[in-house]
């Protein structure tokens, strides 16, 4: 991605949002990316207000809310582990 980007006139921060919001969160430690979840990011429009469009921006910021929630939880557990 990071060769691309610049290519089609993404930033680091586009680029993380569509990688984490593409992790599949039932493996989150392991940090697998789900292909159809990543894919939808370049098959979608955004362009109109589709109902498609609106169900995966909707979507995409439930699991990104999510995610920084989860990485929060893990970063406040480790830092508990690593005080003892």
């Amino acid at each position: 991605m990071n060769e691309l980007k610049s290519d089609i006139g993404f930033t680091d921060e586009d680029i993380l949002i569509i990688i984490y919001t593409s992790l599949d969160h039932d493996y989150f430690t392991n940090l697998l990316i789900l292909a159809g979840e990543f894919l939808k990011w370049f098959n979608l429009n955004f362009e109109g207000e589709s109902r498609e469009e609106v169900d995966f921006k909707d979507n995409k910021c439930e699991i990104w809310n999510s995610t920084i929630i989860q990485a929060k939880d893990i970063v406040a557990e480790h830092a508990k582990m690593s005080s003892k």
